[in-house]
């Protein structure tokens, strides 16, 4: 037995070149066993032609016009606020693990359906589910979340091992009144103007749009979707019997990752990458099941408003009740443990008005300083008369 560990630095290769090199080393090895010419066809460029070919594209009028398009696009962008199980380190790490779930065959059936029916992708589809999804968890209704293209739109570059992708933003504005098929169209029109705009390399839009980082958080998306579809390619060695080897992942590129692949009975094999400096396993096995409810109630039922999907598993509220009870914590107690948690969230929605939970809290002290020098104190009752405004939870 033998085991064959090929290792590259992601700055020279690509899912995509994983294939190429698999078929090219299968292709060798056969040709040295049996002492023929490997049968390799004469490659048309190599990768130093297609950096000077990139060099040319991102100079003068071209590049100018592709930012100004993700000057608008992106401006306004905010952070993905998700709920974390630990307080957010200063500073990011990469620390990270896996999660693997399965989309069966029947719902991806459905999800294919409703995408051609909306004149869509399955891709279109799966970012539209997990971004309804992210938007449920974090209560932001603005939420951005990043791709990867294979950067090979020319024949050329199809055989060629090298890096070439690129990372994409996908920005989408969540209406709860609207439909999941009105949100797919949403999706579907954002993701073709994106893969048109697709030049700019991910870093180069960072230098331009995000000058002032923040540590604990990756640049302008913190969230990603993929559907994988690079071609593939498995050993074939002659006199051996090769099977694949699972290599632990333990790092992770963003706070959270869908990576979904075509299985061979038709669904989808899922991977969910997450940062486990934020996140428990348990907490994540728990929004993969989530996603698959709530793709589910989608696919049967696209032209309900999103209001009225829900991602809540059956089984949920029973594991709930059988919870043994809970000490009594007091809604102000709740509030200022989330505050401390996750400042920059959002606790309160008012038509216009959005306050993460620090403001919140700010605003409440403010106006308990104001009573304080009115002569408010410990059991002195103060009354209240005020709408169903943001002024009446600051209160």
């Amino acid at each position: 037995e033998h085991v064959l560990v090929l290792a590259m630095h992601h700055i020279v290769t690509d899912g995509w070149s994983m294939g190429i090199v698999t078929r090219e080393l299968s292709e060798l090895y056969a040709a040295a066993v049996r002492g023929t010419a490997p049968a390799l066809p004469p490659l048309p460029v190599q990768y130093p032609d297609f950096a000077v070919w990139q060099r040319d594209r991102l100079e003068g009028e071209g590049l100018d016009r592709q930012l100004a398009h993700w000057r608008e696009k992106l401006d306004g962008i905010e952070p993905l606020e998700l709920p974390t199980d630990r307080p957010r380190p200063a500073v990011r790490t990469s620390a990270g693990a896996v999660h693997s779930f399965e989309v069966p065959a029947a719902l991806a059936g459905r999800l294919a359906e409703v995408a051609r029916d909306g004149g869509a992708s399955l891709f279109m589809v799966l970012t539209a589910v997990t971004q309804l999804v992210l938007s449920r968890y974090t209560g932001q209704r603005d939420i951005a979340v990043g791709t990867v293209v294979s950067g090979r739109e020319r024949t050329e570059l199809e055989n060629l091992v090298g890096f070439f992708v690129n990372t994409l933003v996908l920005r989408t504005r969540i209406d709860a009144t609207a439909s999941f098929g009105q949100l797919l169209d949403d999706v579907r029109t954002t993701t073709l103007d994106a893969f048109a705009h697709q030049d700019v390399p991910f870093s180069r839009l960072i230098e331009e749009l995000a000058p002032e980082r923040d540590t604990s958080r990756t640049p302008l998306v913190q969230a990603l979707v993929a559907l994988q579809n690079a071609p593939g390619g498995s050993f074939d060695l002659p006199g051996l019997r090769v099977t694949d080897q699972p290599i632990p992942r333990e790092a992770a590129q963003f706070e959270l990752s869908l990576h979904f692949q075509q299985s061979e009975d038709g669904g989808l094999a899922a991977v969910a990458e997450f940062n486990t400096d934020l996140f428990d396993a348990a907490t994540v096995a728990q929004l993969c099941r989530h996603w698959l409810v709530l793709a589910g109630e989608a696919a049967s039922a696209p032209a309900l408003p999103l209001a009225q999907l829900t991602m809540a598993d059956a089984g949920e509220p029973a594991a709930a009740d059988a919870e043994a009870p809970r000490a009594f914590r007091s809604v102000v107690a709740m509030i200022a443990e989330q505050t401390a948690r996750n400042p920059r969230a959002i606790a309160l929605l008012h038509e216009s008005t959005r306050l993460t939970y620090a403001e919140l809290g700010r605003r409440s002290d403010q106006l308990a300083r104001h009573l304080l020098g009115l002569g408010a104190g410990p059991e002195r009752r103060i009354g209240i008369s005020l709408p169903r405004t943001p002024d009446l939870v600051i209160a």
